[in-house]
């Protein structure tokens, strides 16, 4: 993403191979949080940071997936490509973490259904390989930490959930085995393994 001094953010595409580059978006408004589809064929992005669009890296016509006036921003896909997390700031719960279901089906059929939306700021939301885990990040103790919940949800009525930071975290990400959950701390990155529902 660069504005090359133009008014709005552009998403751009770099070949590795050859070394060459393409633009993804059109100058017109602004677009960020990029995210590749699992198969990485198609690119989610947010657009003026309020609709969600899907694009095939190949080009062609951005696709619409939600539509809303509150800011929003993808996260991450469902290892089998057939859920994606987006974060949608609520001007009454903060920071919430929705779920798109089948965002990948060009013939309709989505579906946007709140995973975590409480009084508290959550968002950062990432699945776990086996896409059994959702980490993210939430400031219900007081201060920002990573947490864990299952995936389906859980019952409804039950708040199954586990602590995984300590002392301030964001920005969790899972190794490729799933074994291990990374995230940023306020002073160094720390690693939690392989029980994520202990803290060292």
């Amino acid at each position: 993403m660069r504005s090359d001094g133009a008014a709005h953010a552009i998403l751009w595409l770099r070949d590795l191979t050859r070394d060459v580059e393409s633009r993804l978006t059109e100058p017109t408004q602004s677009s960020n949080s990029p995210l590749w589809s699992p198969d990485g064929t198609r690119i989610a992005f947010s657009i003026s940071r309020h609709d969600l669009y899907l694009k095939d890296a190949s080009g062609g016509n951005e696709e619409p997936l939600v539509q809303t006036a509150n800011h929003k921003a993808p996260s991450d896909w469902s290892p089998d490509g057939r859920f994606l997390l987006y974060t949608e700031i609520d001007p009454e719960t903060e920071g919430d973490i929705w779920i798109l279901s089948d965002p990948l089906n060009k013939s309709g059929g989505r579906r946007a259904t709140p995973f975590l939306r409480t009084r508290f700021d959550e968002s950062q939301a990432q699945f776990s390989p086996d896409g059994r885990w959702i980490a993210y990040t939430s400031n219900e103790s007081g201060t920002y930490q990573v947490y864990i919940r299952p995936f389906p949800t859980p019952p409804s009525g039950s708040d199954v959930k586990w602590q995984v930071s300590l002392n301030g975290a964001w920005q969790p990400r899972w190794n490729h085995d799933g074994k291990e959950l990374f995230y940023l701390n306020y002073a160094r990155t720390e690693c939690r393994a392989p029980d994520l529902m202990r803290c060292d």
